[in-house]
């Protein structure tokens, strides 16, 4: 079959490779009918690796590169284990978290905690293929309301609840720097959990007019002085987004750090401990959270348009290239079947 794969940075390639095979009771076949394009698979092409093991294999799932991308994923159940109930040919997505179930972590609930952490499309072989193999307790089934291509946007959006967990924002004024696909659902779960005031702040002119498009307030960064909002979400992961962040923040507010990018960033020491914020960091979902997104987005399909760009497993490598030289705009979901 075909896969879209890693093998070192500014190395990807469509090639062919075996199809997956069931091999234990609650495994599950999916044939991707769409996968989505994310900050994470760019970051893995253009400084990775990252995430990605590469010589020594992953401790869960054994794999290293080259891997499969694609994180981001939906489709059609094609073939099963012996323990699993699913059906074949229902539609499904999967949160692309893998978990040993052993850690303390694990035992206590805490996948995204997992002492021993994978994620599918990044540890082992994922989405951006014509199949992908995951564990029956990663599925969920989608909303007959959607159509498949909107189930390659539960993962962001699962992400985007898992920001506010334990953050109280209804009734409070709430800022996401960086307006890509994660700051757009990010700023969406925002409104729909209540908060009075969602503002966008992005470096780039389109991703601010996109943010305006879809009734949110929205600016340049350079303007994140004129705010001082109750709590501000980091989804860029570029470096000098933290200090727009501060920036943007009342005194006391909250920073919740989502956006990921290899290396360190500055910290602005002086405007943080003036400040007095309370930065924590938030990463991945909860099983919860994912069947959460999978619920939410049947109602929000409306509010996360513009649709994505629609293309082959082929073009989706010149996307992974191009995107982060900001060439592309929107959201790019790959489709196995074109």
């Amino acid at each position: 079959m075909r896969a879209v794969r890693w093998h070192a940075r500014h190395d990807v390639r469509l090639d062919d490779v075996d199809e997956p095979q069931v091999t234990g009771p609650t495994d599950v076949i999916v044939r991707v009918d769409a996968c989505g394009i994310c900050g994470s698979d760019i970051e893995e092409v253009e400084h990775g690796p990252v995430v990605i093991p590469v010589g020594a294999a992953h401790p869960i799932t054994h794999a290293m590169a080259p891997i499969t991308l694609g994180h981001e994923f939906a489709g059609r159940v094609e073939s099963v284990g012996a323990d699993v109930a699913l059906p074949i040919g229902v539609r499904v997505t999967a949160t692309p978290v893998v978990w040993c179930g052993r850690c303390d972590a694990c035992r206590a609930g805490q996948i995204r905690r997992c002492a021993n952490i994978g994620v599918i499309g990044l540890s082992q072989d994922g989405g951006l293929a014509e199949l992908v193999r995951v564990n029956a307790a990663q599925c969920v089934s989608l909303p007959d309301s959607i159509a498949t291509w909107h189930g390659a946007l539960v993962e962001p959006l699962a992400v985007a609840v898992h920001a506010f967990d334990q953050i109280e924002i209804e009734h409070r004024s709430v800022g996401v720097v960086g307006f890509g696909s994660v700051g757009a659902s990010i700023a969406t779960v925002a409104r729909t959990m209540g908060a009075t005031r969602v503002v966008a702040l992005d470096v780039d002119p389109r991703r601010v007019a996109d943010a305006d498009s879809r009734g949110f307030e929205a600016a340049l960064a350079e303007r994140a002085t004129d705010y001082e909002l109750d709590v501000v979400v980091e989804a860029s992961g570029a470096a000098a987004s933290l200090a727009t962040c501060m920036a943007a923040a009342r005194t006391g507010g909250t920073i919740v750090l989502v956006g990921i990018r290899a290396g360190s960033v500055p910290l602005p020491l002086k405007e943080a401990v003036y400040g007095e914020f309370n930065i924590v960091g938030r990463v991945g979902h909860e099983l919860s959270e994912f069947r959460q997104a999978a619920t939410l987005i049947s109602n929000l399909v409306a509010p996360l348009s513009p649709p994505p760009t629609l293309v082959t497993l082929e073009a989706s490598i010149e996307y992974l290239m191009n995107m982060s030289a900001e060439r592309i705009d929107g959201k790019v979901v790959a489709c196995p079947s074109m």
